[in-house]
C-alpha cells in the first residue's frame, strides 16, 4: 500500500462560524505514524469565535459516507473525529441564540481523503436579526438605577422592553427582527424616584451585514460612546452628551483583579498574566499605578497616558502574550501562596492574598493549575477574598500558539 506524499489544504472564505478541520492524531495515537491510502482521516472540528451576543448553541452535521451530529454551547469547544474518505462530505452548520432562535446557518463541501490536511470554512448567513443591549452600571450601582426601557419601532412594529438590572450592568434582548429594515430605537433610565437620569435615541438598520447589532453603553457619563457590534467586524460608533466628563484617578475598590495565571505550562515566565476590571463608571487614569507581588516587593510600573474605560477587562502581561492590553513585566508569579496588590497613588486599590494549601490559617485555599489560570467571575466580586469563589479556566486560549485555559480580557464562567 502507498504512503500519500502531500497534503490537501481547502479554504473557503470565513463568516461568523470558523470550523477548522485538521488531520489529527487521536489521544490515543501515536502522533509520528505516516497517512496511509484506505485508512480514516482523524478530523479535529474547532469551533473558532463567533460574534453572536446571547449564544446558546452551535450545531455542526457532517454527512458523507456516515453522518455525525455535533453540538456545542461554548465558542471554545474542539472535537475530535475519525471521518471515512468520501467525495463529497457536507458539513452544514446552525447558530442559535437568544433563547432558541436559528439566527444563523451555513453549508459547505468537502472532499476527505486519508491523511488529509484540510481547512474548511463554513459561510454562515443571517435569517433573522435582534438587538442585545449592555449597559454597565458600576459593581454596587452606585448611581442608583432602579428602572430602565428600550423601545422599538419600524412601519410594522411598536414595542417596549424593560431591562433586566443587577448590581452591575442592565441587560435586554429583543425577540426576532425581520431584516431589511430601519428600526427607531430609544432607552431610557430611571432612578428610585422615577426621574429620567439618562435618554438615548437613534436609528438602527438590522439587514445581513449587521443582523445582531450589540448596543454597549461604554459609560454613564462623559462623552458616552456607543458602540454597535457588527456582524462583519466593522463598528460603528455613535456619540452622546450626558452629564458632566469623568476622568479620574482610581480610588480603592474601583479596580478588581479578576485572573491571574502564575502557573503556564511551558517554561520560564512568558506567559503569566494579571488580569484587572474596572469596576466603576468613569474612565480610569492609571499613570504611576503599579502592581506587585506583596507590598514589600519591587513593583511594576504602568507606562503613562494609560487610561482604562469603564467596565472593561485589561491583561497586564509581557510582550510575548498576545492579548496584552498593557505591556509591563509581572515577575515571577509564585505558584503556592503570594500576595498582588495595584497601588495607584502610593493607595492600595484592590489585593488578593492567595494560597493554594489547606490548613487551620486557611479553609479557602485558592486553585492553581499547570496550563490553567485562577480566574474570578464578576458576579463574586463581593467574596473575592474567598478562595472559593474562584475557579480554574475551563475556556480555550492561546499564546504564542500554546494552548492554555482561562478567560483573558473578559469575564469568567465558574461550574
Amino acid at each position: 500500500m502507498s504512503h500519500l506524499t502531500k497534503n490537501t489544504k481547502k479554504t473557503i472564505l470565513m463568516g461568523a462560524l470558523s470550523i477548522l478541520l485538521l488531520s489529527a492524531c487521536h489521544d490515543n495515537a501515536s502522533s509520528d505514524k505516516t497517512p496511509y491510502e484506505g485508512g480514516t482521516a482523524a478530523v479535529r472540528l474547532d469551533i473558532g469565535d463567533i460574534e453572536m451576543p446571547l449564544l446558546d448553541s452551535v450545531t455542526i452535521d457532517c454527512m458523507g459516507a456516515d453522518t455525525t451530529h455535533l453540538v456545542s454551547t461554548s465558542i471554545d469547544n474542539i472535537f475530535s473525529m475519525d471521518l471515512l474518505p468520501f467525495n463529497p462530505w457536507v458539513f452544514r452548520a446552525r447558530v442559535y441564540a437568544n433563547g432558541g432562535l436559528l439566527t444563523q446557518e451555513g453549508e459547505t463541501e468537502a472532499t476527505v481523503n486519508a491523511g488529509d490536511l484540510m481547512d474548511v470554512v463554513i459561510q454562515l448567513h443571517a435569517l433573522i436579526g435582534f438587538i442585545y443591549v449592555k449597559i454597565p452600571l458600576g459593581l454596587g450601582n452606585p448611581l442608583g438605577i432602579k428602572s430602565g426601557t428600550f423601545s422599538i419601532a419600524s412601519k410594522q412594529l411598536d414595542s417596549t422592553y424593560t431591562f433586566q438590572l443587577d448590581d452591575k450592568e442592565a441587560t435586554l434582548s429583543t425577540q426576532a427582527l425581520p431584516l431589511g429594515k430601519t428600526y427607531f430605537v430609544q432607552i431610557h433610565l430611571f432612578n428610585a424616584l422615577g426621574d429620567t437620569i439618562y435618554a438615548f435615541s437613534d436609528s438602527i438598520l438590522i439587514d445581513a451585514e449587521n443582523s445582531f447589532p450589540t448596543i454597549i453603553l461604554e459609560s454613564l457619563r462623559g462623552s458616552i460612546s456607543v458602540s454597535i457590534q457588527m456582524q462583519t467586524m466593522s463598528p460603528q460608533e455613535w456619540q452622546v452628551t450626558f452629564s458632566t466628563s469623568k476622568k479620574r484617578t482610581p480610588i480603592a475598590d474601583d479596580l478588581l483583579i479578576t485572573e491571574f495565571f502564575a502557573y503556564p505550562k511551558i517554561s520560564g515566565t512568558s506567559f503569566e498574566f494579571v488580569e484587572i476590571y474596572n469596576a466603576s463608571i468613569d474612565s480610569l487614569i492609571l499613570d504611576s499605578c503599579t502592581l506587585s507581588e506583596s507590598s514589600g516587593k519591587s513593583r511594576t510600573l504602568l507606562p503613562v497616558n494609560t487610561v482604562i474605560p469603564p467596565a472593561t477587562f485589561w491583561v497586564l502581561g509581557n510582550d510575548s502574550i498576545d492579548a496584552a492590553d498593557i505591556i509591563i513585566d509581572t515577575g515571577d508569579l509564585p505558584k503556592s501562596a503570594s500576595t498582588l496588590v495595584f497601588h495607584c497613588q502610593g493607595e492600595v486599590i484592590d489585593s488578593i492574598w492567595y494560597n493554594t494549601a489547606t490548613d487551620s490559617t486557611n479553609t479557602n485555599p485558592f486553585p492553581v493549575a499547570t496550563g490553567k489560570t485562577t480566574q474570578l467571575p464578576l458576579d463574586n466580586w463581593k467574596t473575592q477574598e474567598a478562595g472559593t469563589s474562584w475557579c480554574l479556566g475551563n475556556s480555550t486560549f492561546q499564546f504564542g500558539g500554546n494552548i492554555f485555559y482561562g478567560s483573558p480580557g473578559k469575564d469568567a464562567s465558574c461550574p
